[in-house]
């Protein structure tokens, strides 16, 4: 289950570092900046592309 309620499209990012970016920026602009902040430093520990997704997932629902 996600820590938020949020939708976003997967697809259109060109690398999965642009999903990343636009998901932090998406919780941070509906006033989840605590969540964005904590995404952003539980990706340092997440390298692959398939674990930053997993990570996501956490966050927002990917449709």
């Amino acid at each position: 289950m996600q820590k938020t309620d949020l939708k976003m499209t997967a697809a259109g990012f060109k690398t999965t570092d642009d999903l990343v970016d636009a998901t932090i920026n998406l919780l941070d602009e509906n006033d989840y900046h605590f969540l964005a902040i904590a995404l952003a430093q539980e990706l340092v520990y997440h390298r692959s592309d398939q674990d930053k997704v997993t990570l996501i997932k956490e966050y927002v629902q990917l449709v």
